[in-house]
């Protein structure tokens, strides 16, 4: 049945896979939403088409129309959106600016056509700060002088971003390795151009000496755990450097922390969960998109959650725990029902940091065991 135009939306389509879950979300609340492929940021071109059909792949399947903005160019926005902010992080100014971009269009189209409301797929991805669209949304609904409005859909909330995984699965959409443009491309895979193998991550391209620099500043966490009578376990969480170059002695550190456990009288006190903490406070956010993850041994399950909520992009462990650990035992870091998976790497000095463990309990047992008496005692 053709919509009613008060029952109708406008929904701007970051791809196919983030729109499905929010047209079902639009239908279930009684509106009947037309898909709006603006996205002059997604570069280069080959990769904008497999996005566009894969949203026409989703319209045709689930029967909503779908409209292109063919006029949206890409050198427009890289000088409105782009210029001088090239190098700002995913999730900064530049994101900022590129989503008042293309809400701007949509909001055009919108009162242009005589819908009444807009919103946008952008807020179901968990690495987009929902405040930061609706305020982009808001900005710009002001300047069609009350001709459309913007939806204020967190499209997250409701298992929103899981059920996009189970539709794009179901539907078989392409799902895309980056964000879109060219930068957040770079970003992700800072090797270059061609098909970017997760092989070529950042985190991939960093010399072994620089992960180990830093699993024995987490053994260093991990000796003082030790000396307080504490199981050893350290963390170090640093802000991820853009040259795989880099000198790890000029990275930032956000965080180092060891497991207090027994002296806090807290079960929740191991080092990742305290070291998570201290480098949300330092940035000012709860989502560490940015950095890199050093524990001495295998995150437990509660650690894992933790890493998974904080959208830590790359996770660096000395000592796997296959019978207890979050991933070895529960596939918690790279589960596809969790709104974020990881990078792992693991083994970096693995045998100092498990020597530091087995120590531990070899002096406990020692301690523990009781002679038994001589015949002539």
């Amino acid at each position: 049945m053709e919509a009613t135009p008060d029952k109708s939306i406008l929904l701007h389509t970051c791809c196919g896979p983030c729109a499905s879950a929010c047209v079902e979300r639009l239908r279930q609340d009684g509106l009947e939403p037309t898909l709006f492929f603006s996205n002059a940021n997604i570069a280069p071109r080959e990769e904008y088409e497999r996005r566009l059909a894969a949203a026409r792949q989703l319209a045709e399947a689930v029967g909503v129309t779908l409209v292109e903005d063919a006029d949206a160019s890409h050198d427009e926005w890289l000088e409105k959106v782009a210029k001088g902010y090239e190098d700002a992080p995913e999730g900064g100014e530049r994101c900022r600016r590129c989503f008042e971009f293309s809400l701007s269009r949509a909001a055009a189209y919108a009162a242009g056509h005589g819908i009444s409301s807009f919103t946008t797929s952008l807020t179901v991805s968990p690495h987009k700060r929902s405040a930061t669209v609706f305020a982009a949304g808001n900005a710009a609904a002001a300047t069609r002088d009350g001709k459309t409005a913007f939806g204020l859909y967190d499209f997250k909330k409701r298992d929103g971003f899981r059920r996009s995984v189970a539709l794009a699965k179901e539907l078989g959409l392409y799902r895309q390795p980056y964000c879109g443009c060219e930068f957040s491309r770079r970003q992700a895979h800072p090797a270059g151009a061609g098909s970017c193998p997760d092989s070529q991550a950042l985190s991939r391209v960093l010399p072994s000496s620089f992960h180990q620099h830093f699993m024995r500043l987490a053994l260093e966490e991990a000796q003082i755990a030790r000396d307080l009578g504490e199981v050893p376990a350290g963390c170090v969480i640093i802000q991820r450097p853009a040259d795989p170059a880099a000198d790890p002695a000029s990275c930032r550190i956000l965080a180092r922390a060891h497991n207090v456990t027994e002296s806090s009288h807290d079960p929740t006190a191991h080092a990742e969960v305290l070291a998570i903490r201290q480098a949300a406070a330092a940035i000012g956010d709860f989502r560490l998109a940015d950095t890199i993850l050093y524990v001495t041994k295998e995150p437990c399950a509660m650690c894992a959650g933790a890493i998974v909520l904080a959208r830590v992009p790359v996770v660096v462990w000395g000592m796997d725990d296959p019978q207890r650990g979050g991933q070895g035992a529960f596939g918690i870091l790279s589960s596809e029902a969790l709104i974020h998976r990881p990078e792992i790497i693991t083994g970096v000095l693995g045998d100092d940091c498990r020597r530091i463990i087995q120590d531990l309990f070899k002096a406990r047992r020692k301690e523990q065991a009781v002679p038994f008496p001589s015949a002539t005692s």
